[in-house]
């Protein structure tokens, strides 16, 4: 009996010593982790929180939010540059705040973090005809961010605006934080019975817009390509007060002019922009004296002049006269460099349609120009894209 009853109390002193230690280790752990790793947020004398985050858009704390109880009203933090707006805070960041509490200074932190994605609104789709004018996706588009920040949506996708189709795309938001918003919309492009599209002999694209014909951009006017009775020129402006052409191409001209004065050469502007009518009146008293096939080696019919583009000018004494003139040799030479060409060179008859004339050039821009130059051996635009002059 005896034997049995050290066993009981070896027992209990045994348990008695593994509580012990039990106890101790949480003790010891519960130290730890409030001095070592919780030290950020337990003050050890003065418990409150030393650092909170929040999201760009809340509200600024107060005292009480860094505190683990409230304390009475009229404690404040004191920020260093922090900016706040109607009691917000909009910039991502890491601040630092101060307040006095029980007699001493209690430093905090403040970190503001952005993880909400910007909004988009006004999506819609968009309808558009093939072959206008591009049209401005954004337009109506309304970006906005908890942060305040200003933010631009971008398209994303491919879509042609020359031929027909639905075109599924996105608007594309994105933040400083790269948070990112994107909403479908589609763009619907419709068939345009008032545009034709074929293809030159060379590959080039020949695009008919509302009876304008164009290729690269470049207006096409010869005996093939005509113009609508009633096209002219939005942008007109004169020369010398009556002659009219387009303003980017008197502004070449007027350069063209003051380099050739330089030289000691005279070159001035004779005829500029005609309208329909006009060309009408001048192409048929032409009939009248020389019959029509010799008109029509000199004289465009009306709707098939380039000055109704008012891209062309005629220059100095328009008559064969003029190719016997330094300004007529140094034209030959030098034009292209304003973006201007001669547009019916000599020996070309059979390809533009008509005969040679020195005096008559036409703008197109320096880099269509230069190769139209082709090192003084003149190309024709016929010739270029591989079109036709021939009425039809």
């Amino acid at each position: 009996m005896k034997k049995r009853k050290r066993t009981k109390k070896y027992s209990n002193k045994k348990i008695l010593i593994i509580s012990g230690i039990i106890i101790s280790i949480i003790i010891i752990f519960l130290v730890i982790y409030f001095l070592i790793i919780d030290k950020d947020n337990i003050h050890p004398v003065f418990s409150y929180k030393t650092k909170i985050t929040i999201e760009a858009g809340d509200k600024v704390p107060t005292v009480n939010d860094y505190l683990y109880k409230d304390i009475e009203d009229g404690k404040v933090i004191v920020w260093d540059d922090l900016d706040i707006k109607d009691g917000k805070v909009y910039k991502v960041g890491t601040y630092y705040g101060k307040f006095n509490y029980d007699g001493e200074e209690r430093k905090v932190t403040l970190i503001v973090k952005d993880t909400t994605a910007p909004i988009i609104e006004g999506v819609n789709n968009i309808e558009v005809l093939a072959f206008e004018e591009k049209p401005n996706l954004l337009e109506g588009i309304i970006v906005t961010d908890n942060s305040l920040e200003e933010i631009e949506a971008v398209v994303d996708g491919s879509y042609d605006l020359e031929k027909a189709g639905e075109y599924v795309l996105n608007y594309v938001a994105k933040d400083s934080s790269s948070n990112e918003t994107k909403k479908e919309f589609k763009l619907i492009v419709k068939e345009n019975k008032d545009v034709t599209i074929s293809k030159s002999s060379k590959g080039y694209t020949i695009k008919n817009y509302h009876g304008i014909t164009y290729i690269d951009n470049i207006i096409v006017v010869n005996k093939t390509y005509g113009l609508p009775n009633n096209f002219a020129p939005n942008n007109l402006v004169t020369i010398n007060g009556y002659i009219r052409v387009v303003d980017y191409v008197r502004d070449a001209f007027n350069n063209l002019k003051s380099d050739a004065s330089d030289l000691g050469l005279n070159i001035y502007a004779s005829s500029g922009y005609r309208s329909y009518s006009d060309q009408n009146y001048i192409y048929n008293n032409y009939v009248k004296m020389d019959g029509q096939s010799n008109a029509d080696t000199y004289s465009a019919r009306a709707g098939y002049s380039e000055h109704q583009t008012g891209l062309a000018i005629d220059l100095n004494t328009v008559d064969s006269s003029f190719e016997r003139t330094s300004e007529s040799n140094w034209l030959k030479d030098n034009c292209y460099k304003y973006g201007f060409i001669i547009r019916y060179p000599k020996g070309k008859d059979d390809i533009t349609g008509y005969v040679y004339e020195p005096w008559h050039i036409r703008y197109v821009g320096k880099d269509l120009a230069t190769k139209l130059y082709n090192n003084g051996d003149w190309l024709t635009i016929e010739e270029y894209y591989g079109i036709d002059s021939k009425y039809k």
